[in-house]
């Protein structure tokens, strides 16, 4: 699974070539956020509401969430500042509270 921002790309691309994986319970999502992955039912049930309220409360551009097999990997497109160490550790703390 891999889950970032939407671009203007992503929106047209989709158009032709429908890829991603939208909730139709949860527009704000799915508008937001792109989310390719391998096995859709999987992912349905991985990123329930709880899962998906924790990404959105992401407030950076360049996050990227992917996700192999039981190993959750994130990370930043660009340099890694201070301050978004401490936003990607937040969302791993709020990840791991809300997994519970």
């Amino acid at each position: 699974m891999l889950i970032r921002r939407e671009t203007l790309v992503d929106k047209i691309i989709e158009l032709i070539h429908p890829v991603e994986l939208d909730f139709a319970e949860d527009k704000a999502f799915s508008d937001t956020f792109y989310m390719l992955v391998s096995d859709r039912q999987k992912a349905i049930t991985g990123a329930d509401r709880n899962f998906r309220n924790v990404v959105m409360d992401i407030r950076l551009d360049d996050f990227v969430i992917e996700i192999v097999e039981h190993t959750l990997i994130i990370g930043n497109t660009h340099a890694i500042s201070a301050e978004k160490a401490m936003h990607l550790a937040e969302f791993v703390s709020r990840l791991c509270t809300t997994c519970d």
